[in-house]
């Protein structure tokens, strides 16, 4: 069984995405793992120093009764774990992704101002950038809605491989979903020609799910993509943090902060 990995940290965006996990591993028939992880503090010698008797206790507790909670909501029609672990963030979740089947990791995002950093005191860019897992971030107060409509922000003028093509057939066909490719062009840009071949590469490569390609041209990408995330009703969008030009800005810090809580809908970070 493919499980569904959701870091808490009894916040409440923490746990509202537990909830959000809950109901998409009912629908996909998979287990979720609630992992909290006690990040070590240094001492003046910077050796670790233990928690607190209290502390652990206190986070065991809560870690159950969410647990609970959770069982509660789902019917127990699916397996849910708790893990708590101690050390560093990162290396504990790639730790616990080569014992499992992964499905995906889900977290949820902060509430911002204008003035907050990208998704202040959470890992979720660390993790999108590090870990070889498919990632959905779900922004603060968002519910679970079967998803029906598949948004994937890409550049049509640079096709080639860096999609994973494989991956969103997965999606896809599990979510039995439809695609709408999104892809924004600053005005003045002179590149009908490149948008062409890249539009006939993406209806080709993935012609049995008949995607449909929606070209925005707004000075600022993720005003564009917020737009077209309305005006086609999109579920869930999918961005890819390559090594490329259009998805690197897709998922520059501050323009994923802007769509996720302008747009209201989960991002799905997707690795080849």
């Amino acid at each position: 069984m493919k499980t569904i990995i959701v870091p808490i940290n009894f916040s409440e965006v923490s746990i509202n995405a537990a909830y959000y996990a809950a109901d998409m591993a009912v629908e996909t028939n998979s287990a979720i793992i609630l992992m909290h992880v006690f990040t070590l503090p240094l001492g003046i010698s910077e050796t670790p120093q233990p928690f607190d008797r209290y502390e652990t206790e206190a986070v065991e507790k809560s870690m159950k009764q969410l647990k609970d909670q959770l069982e509660f909501y789902v019917r127990d029609r699916i397996p849910i774990i708790s893990y708590i672990t101690t050390g560093n963030f990162l290396e504990a979740m790639q730790a616990l992704l080569k014992t499992t089947d992964p499905f995906a990791v889900i977290m949820g995002s902060k509430e911002i101002n204008e003035t907050a950093a990208f998704f202040v005191g959470s890992y979720i860019f660390s993790v999108a950038h590090n870990v070889d897992c498919t990632l959905i971030v779900v922004p603060p107060k968002i519910t679970y809605n079967a998803i029906k409509n598949v948004g994937l922000a890409c550049d049509l003028k640079s096709m080639p491989a860096y999609l994973p093509l494989s991956n969103i057939e997965d999606l896809l066909e599990k979510f039995k979903a439809s695609l709408q490719v999104l892809y924004i062009s600053k005005p003045g840009e002179d590149n009908e020609a490149c948008v062409n071949s890249g539009t006939k590469f993406m209806k080709d490569s993935l012609a049995r799910f008949s995607p449909e390609i929606s070209i925005g041209k707004f000075p600022e990408v993720s005003v564009g993509i917020t737009e077209l995330i309305g005006t086609h009703h999109i579920d869930l969008l999918m961005v890819i943090p390559k090594k490329h030009e259009f998805p690197q800005n897709i998922f520059h810090k501050s323009i994923t902060n802007e769509i996720i809580h302008n747009s209201g809908i989960p991002i799905m970070v997707l690795h080849k």
